[in-house]
């Protein structure tokens, strides 16, 4: 029997440890380049929101590059947060904008995973390159196309149809990029 347990004591260690060795869910990485505008961000955080609420953070470089490890499996919320410069002239000014040092405003709208737009499918192990390129957000009430909605100026749309009594009725869109009118009741 001292024989028997001799053998089956170091392979139930071994499996012990091995098990204690798992490195949780699977994961993957993903690098790439930020730019705001076309202009590499010289810093902020790229966030990443998985599927099973897991957020990885990784930091921007001065060269615009991040790279991400142990990010969640699946569809991943992304989102970009840079710092407020320290001079606001400073972060207004074209020429010093992206150069070392001089932070880059970014729209408030890619810091939060609700309403950045921007999403990402990791795969376990190493992804292919993942680049953002964000742009000017149009504020809220700001889009053309969209009945009832003020848009960029031009030539209003067609009359809505009126809809059921209790019920909205539905506006026509204008020509493309121009906003519709809303219906009347």
């Amino acid at each position: 029997m001292s024989r028997r347990l001799c053998l089956l004591v170091p392979m139930w260690t071994t499996a012990l440890l091995l098990a204690g060795c798992s490195s949780g869910p699977p994961s993957g990485s993903v690098s790439g380049t930020v730019k705001y505008q076309g202009v590499a961000l010289n810093n902020g955080t790229v966030s990443f929101y998985g599927p099973d609420n897991r957020q990885r953070h990784a930091t921007i470089q001065a060269d615009g590059t991040y790279k991400a490890t142990d990010v969640a499996v699946g569809a991943n919320k992304v989102t970009v947060v840079v710092p407020p410069a320290p001079n606001a002239e400073l972060a207004q000014d074209p020429i010093a904008k992206g150069k070392a040092g001089t932070p880059v405003e970014v729209p408030q709208v890619y810091s939060d995973p609700k309403t950045s737009g921007l999403e990402v499918t990791i795969k376990v192990g190493l992804n292919p390159r993942f680049d953002i390129n964000l742009r000017e957000v149009a504020p809220p009430g700001d889009q053309p196309g969209v009945p009832g909605v003020p848009g960029v100026p031009g030539q209003p749309g067609q009359p809505g149809v009126p809809g059921a009594p209790g019920q909205p009725g539905v506006g026509q869109p204008g020509a493309p990029g121009q906003p519709g009118q809303p219906g009347r009741q």
